[in-house]
């Protein structure tokens, strides 16, 4: 049941924004702030969860960088995730 929750909060959060307008990386940049805000977390807060520079995180949700998919990974871990009694439980391959 987890994994197909995972699968399918993946999917909203990777392809939900596929028609919008705008680059792709404009698109998941504004797609990854509402989610951050979502769980009333600050730019520097989040950026924190995820262990990213703040400023290179900023730049991604303005839609000016061209993010790994580690980094995604990053994001989703938090994003899906949100709580540490959930990533503790967990193990994922790196």
């Amino acid at each position: 049941m987890l994994l197909i929750n995972r699968c399918v909060l993946s999917n909203i959060i990777l392809f939900s924004f596929s028609m919008m307008d705008g680059s792709i990386k404009s698109q998941f940049g504004k797609r990854i702030q509402t989610l951050r805000k979502q769980l009333g977390l600050s730019q520097e807060r989040f950026s924190l969860k995820i262990e990213m520079d703040r400023t290179y995180y900023a730049s991604v949700e303005n839609g000016k960088r061209n993010i790994s998919l580690e980094n995604i990974k990053k994001l989703l871990m938090v994003l899906i995730f949100p709580f540490p009694n959930y990533l503790r439980r967990f193990k994922f391959g790196t």
